[in-house]
């Protein structure tokens, strides 16, 4: 069972470790320490409050079809995924670590990342499957009878970008993470290293791979390695991100193999020089 506090913004908790936060407006409430399967949160606003040393199964930061804000929030030491319409402004992620994250329609602006990430995809845009969940409750809605969504539903499905800027994630440890849908990365501080390629102009790195793949009269290897250099440039170009930040998954790896090896070679060569 369920129990939701609407428009209060008082916290119940029910035996099962459920934590859900309906339309509730709180300002430094602690939820620090606490180990829960959910904590969602729909259409509210929590202001300097603290998710400090949690473990949460599902993080809906975001539920239902409206926005939740978190301004100067600390979720330093949480271990938890997060989805849903969520907006984050000068919030701390300190030695947080943070995985499968579904981050279609988040925001952040002025974050500070110095954990663990995982498998996560940062959009600067949302994605046109974002648009489908639109079309689904609209059905659902229909069967039951209830109308149409409210237009600012519409919106928030619809909406061409997702605020990216400002954030830190210099001190942080990357692992499968990936920067999409035309997000500035100048505006934001990205870590560095000998694993990382930070590519500032795609188009013009992929316009030289193809004319060195197309020039040179090389061998297989080398052939499937300008193939796998430009799939990856493509694909990144097709969501719309002009930038590039990638992982070398072949860096300082004893297993990787030797065409994944080029075709890092090859994107490195549009890299600014160490």
């Amino acid at each position: 069972m369920k129990v939701t506090a609407h428009g209060t913004g008082r916290e119940h908790v029910d035996p099962d470790k459920y934590v859900v936060i309906d339309h509730g407006n709180l300002e430094g409430q602690d939820f620090s320490g606490r180990v829960l399967h959910k904590f969602s949160a729909i259409g509210s606003r929590f202001v300097r409050c603290r998710f400090e040393n949690m473990v949460i199964s599902d993080a809906s930061l975001g539920s239902g079809i409206e926005v939740s804000e978190y301004t100067d929030c600390s979720f330093v030491g949480s271990v938890l995924p997060i989805r849903g319409y969520a907006r984050f402004v000068g919030c701390n992620f300190g030695e947080t670590r943070l995985y499968d994250l579904t981050a279609d329609y988040l925001e952040f602006v002025d974050c500070t990342f110095t954990g663990r990430l995982e498998k996560i995809v940062f959009w600067g845009s949302p994605p046109p499957a974002g648009r489908a969940s639109y079309g689904s409750l609209a059905r659902r809605w229909e069967r039951a009878g209830r109308g149409v969504p409210p237009e600012s539903y519409r919106q928030l499905v619809y909406r061409e970008v997702n605020e990216f800027r400002g954030n830190n994630f210099s001190a942080a440890t990357f692992d499968d993470v990936s920067f999409r849908g035309g997000i500035d990365l100048s505006l934001q501080r990205l870590p560095i290293g000998r694993r990382f390629l930070y590519i500032m102009d795609a188009e013009r790195c992929l316009s030289s791979v193809l004319n060195h793949g197309r020039d040179a009269a090389s061998a297989s290897l080398d052939d499937r390695a300008f193939d796998y250099a430009k799939a990856i440039l493509e694909r990144n170009l097709k969501t719309g991100q002009k930038q590039l930040f990638l992982e070398d998954r072949a860096h300082d790896s004893t297993t990787a193999k030797p065409m994944i090896k080029r075709a890092y070679q090859i994107l490195r060569s549009c890299a600014p020089s160490d």
